[in-house]
């Protein structure tokens, strides 16, 4: 899933709304596609961050190579559920993404590799 930086929507009536709307709509396509096969995405949109986070399923659990993908800056919280959260940002850093594993779907040494072998 990609998520672009954020720019401001314009005021209403405007041509540039069309614009703005046209570049949401992939956006809210790849979400509706996740929501479909299962996976739980939360965007919180704030004055000034915005924060996505991604909960995966154990049945969904093979797209988590992809999810993390785009990931920069990441960090790995573990709890005593065997639940890994990476957070690290999108978007050039204007997003914060946290994406939550399912439990004890993945070790937290395989998911340091994980996130060592998507870095570009």
């Amino acid at each position: 899933m990609t998520i672009m930086p954020h720019q401001p929507i314009p005021a209403a009536g405007t041509d540039e709304v069309h614009t703005t709307l046209a570049e949401a709509w992939p956006l809210f396509a790849a979400v509706q596609a996740a929501a479909k096969a299962g996976i739980t995405v939360a965007i919180e949109v704030q004055p000034s961050s915005i924060r996505v986070t991604i909960e995966v399923p154990a049945d969904c659990a093979r797209a988590l190579p992809e999810l993390l993908a785009d990931l920069t800056d990441t960090q790995v919280a573990s709890t005593a559920d065997g639940r890994h959260t990476v957070v690290g940002a999108l978007c050039e850093g204007t997003v914060t993404a946290q994406v939550v594993t399912p439990p004890h779907w993945v070790t937290r040494t395989e998911l340091d590799i994980l996130l060592a072998s998507g870095r570009r």
